[in-house]
């Protein structure tokens, strides 16, 4: 049972650390500030898609590390990590941030919790070879 906590927080931690990174990295690359409002359609189009790429590829990152640390059913494991973090961006979905797409925090929240169930799927799939 500890085993399986310790598999969901740190795949938790990995997802939100590499994403919070990655994210200012691609801010300041687009020149978008960040804490500052922007106004409606302000935030370049290519920093909401690499940022949702981003999220994927950071939940993919938590989703297998989850998966590798489980002692057995990796990809449950992958799952749960998906449900959290699907809860954890669930209250911003329909409010999005000035400058963002009305879409843009469901689609984050599609991306990050299929990026887990990815990462975890091809973890668990190189395990059982």
């Amino acid at each position: 049972m500890v085993r399986s906590i310790v598999a969901v927080v740190a795949g938790l931690i990995v997802s939100v650390v590499v994403a919070a990174i990655t994210t200012v990295l691609a801010a300041a690359a687009f020149g978008v500030p960040l804490g500052t409002p922007a106004a409606p359609g302000a935030v370049p189009m290519g920093f909401v898609l690499t940022s949702l790429a981003l999220a994927l590829l950071s939940a993919a990152g938590g989703g297998a590390l989850s998966a590798a640390i489980a002692a057995d059913h990796a990809a449950a494991h992958a799952a749960v990590l998906a449900l959290v973090l699907a809860l954890l961006l669930a209250p911003a979905v329909g409010r999005p941030q000035a400058g963002q797409p009305q879409w843009y925090p469901l689609a984050l929240l599609v991306a990050a919790a299929g990026g887990a169930l990815a990462g975890g799927s091809i973890a668990a799939a190189r395990r059982t070879r």
